[in-house]
């Protein structure tokens, strides 16, 4: 993989969605919409010590990350996700500041193919 399908496979995407522009563009926008206010609780959980709640956190930004292909994202949930199921709330709060990163990664390679 390339630096570039590391952070977002768009041809993997856009090979699932048929190459359909129409709907790959309302994906995209519909996961950066809500990816932030996903990222935004998760910040809210980990700020209460809510280890439940922070870790299926995790697993929902794992699973919508993989949907996209955007795999530095679920790289990072996944372990995230793991040290939430073995009660590391460290392991989750220690990665927030990655995850956000990447999500900011995320955000420009999607733009870079809408444009």
């Amino acid at each position: 993989m390339s630096e570039q399908t590391d952070i977002f496979d768009y041809q993997s995407l856009a090979a699932m969605m048929q190459n359909d522009q129409n709907i790959i563009q309302i994906i995209i926008e519909s996961f950066i919409s809500d990816m932030t206010l996903q990222i935004n609780a998760l910040e809210g959980q980990i700020s209460s010590a809510d280890i439940e709640s922070a870790q299926k956190q995790c697993h929902k930004i794992k699973g919508a990350s993989a949907n996209i292909r955007a795999n530095e994202m679920f790289a990072l949930t996944t372990e995230m996700d793991k040290a939430g199921k073995a009660g590391d709330m460290q392991g989750i709060s220690s990665r927030l500041d990655e995850l956000k990163q990447a999500y900011q990664a995320f955000v420009d390679a999607a733009q870079s193919h809408m444009s």
